[in-house]
């Protein structure tokens, strides 16, 4: 592990190529291809901010913001981006943003081994990190996890090596496999307070485990298998029942079922809660988006994203209610509006009042609405 502090050329605002006050369409006109899409309240002005992170050459490469309620329109509509930061990102990109206090955004990149960056609110970098996860996997994924002390972490895998440092990225460390060298397609991973203990959590396609964060300098795991069954994809992780642990959320392809796991349940192993999608589509190119309302109805939704290498097919939960031992949902049906192929596809709200749209990229940026005031 290397740990670089990030040069002061690419923290100021001169790399910023949008000239000032020059309209800068989208997508952009110098082209480039999409690789990542996140969201986020970057200016804490309660509309989605927008982040695309795109690979090509000098001119192409690099982030581009798009802020809600200048360059994002209501009804999803993109117009236009304010900032494009360059940065040399190798595919594929796992990223995500964090809002409230911290207000950051992290970036790791598919070099061998891979990068991590961290951003400001302002697209500012702030550090890099050369990992020891190797580069040159598709399963390239990064999550934040919460230590001991309300520490935040940043989780980075290759699917088969797991990765973890702090935000101000000192002291990586591995966290390592129940049994064997390697993780078998670790999809994703998030953490839980349990008394003066902190717990972490990873999911593979078929298992889910659990143990407790070390504290000492002696790494030791202790691992209790939480979930063993069909092949998950898509998985995720949200705080469904409000009781400040997420759960894992996973698409069951082959049993065209949506499943939810409580990780930190008393008894284990775990039976999941599934919730049957008849007309499932058989893309796996998974994305779930879980919680967040889509309808005009008032109840939470799941959206299920699935792309393809010839387009992109939505299925709708519409108004879902999780309980103990229950899902259950009021309708469930295909979006007519579909994207393109391995579309990136993310919820935005443009504004305070306003409601939230699902939005799809495509590999060229083109932008269009799935879902909502479209």
């Amino acid at each position: 592990m290397r740990h670089l502090v990030a040069l002061a050329l690419f923290s100021s605002g001169c790399l910023f190529s949008a000239p000032e006050g020059a309209p800068q369409f989208w997508p952009p006109q110098l082209g480039g291809t999409v690789q990542a899409v996140t969201v986020g309240d970057l200016d804490g002005n309660g509309s989605t901010d927008v982040v695309v992170y795109m690979t090509g050459n000098s001119s192409q490469a690099g982030l581009y913001e798009i802020v809600g309620g200048k360059d994002l329109a209501a009804g999803g509509r993109v117009t236009s981006f304010s900032k494009f930061v360059p940065a040399k990102l190798t595919a594929p990109i796992a990223a995500f943003q964090l809002g409230g206090g911290t207000q950051k955004v992290f970036v790791a990149t598919g070099s061998d081994p891979v990068e991590l960056t961290s951003y400001s609110n302002a697209l500012e970098e702030d550090d890099l990190e050369i990992t020891d996860v190797s580069g040159g996997s598709a399963l390239l994924w990064a999550h934040p996890i919460t230590f001991p002390g309300n520490m935040l972490h940043i989780a980075v895998s290759n699917g088969s090596q797991i990765s973890h440092v702090a935000s101000d990225f000192i002291e990586e460390r591995a966290i390592p496999a129940p049994s064997g060298p390697t993780w078998n397609l670790a999809q994703v991973a998030t953490s839980y307070a349990s008394g003066s203990d902190q717990i972490v959590v990873v999911a593979t396609p078929m298992q889910i485990v659990r143990s407790p964060l070390p504290t000492g300098i002696d790494p030791m795991f202790t691992w209790t298998t939480v979930r063993t069954g069909p092949a998950w994809v898509g998985q995720t992780t949200v705080d469904l029942d409000g009781d400040g642990r997420e759960e894992v959320v996973g698409l069951d392809l082959a049993g065209k079922q949506v499943c939810i796991v409580d990780p930190g349940a008393a008894a284990v192993p775990v039976t999941p809660i599934c919730l049957a999608i008849p007309n499932l589509p058989s893309s796996n190119e998974v994305t779930l988006f879980v919680g967040t309302n889509v309808t005009t109805n008032p109840g939470p939704d799941m959206v299920i994203a699935q792309a393809s290498g010839s387009d992109t097919q939505y299925t709708l939960v519409e108004d879902y209610t999780y309980a103990a031992g229950t899902l259950t949902s009021t309708m469930i049906r295909p979006l007519a509006a579909g994207g393109p192929a391995h579309g990136r596809s993310v919820i935005v709200n443009a504004g305070p009042g306003t409601p939230n749209s699902v939005i799809v990229f495509g590999t060229d940026g083109a932008a269009a609405c799935v879902q909502g005031p479209c």
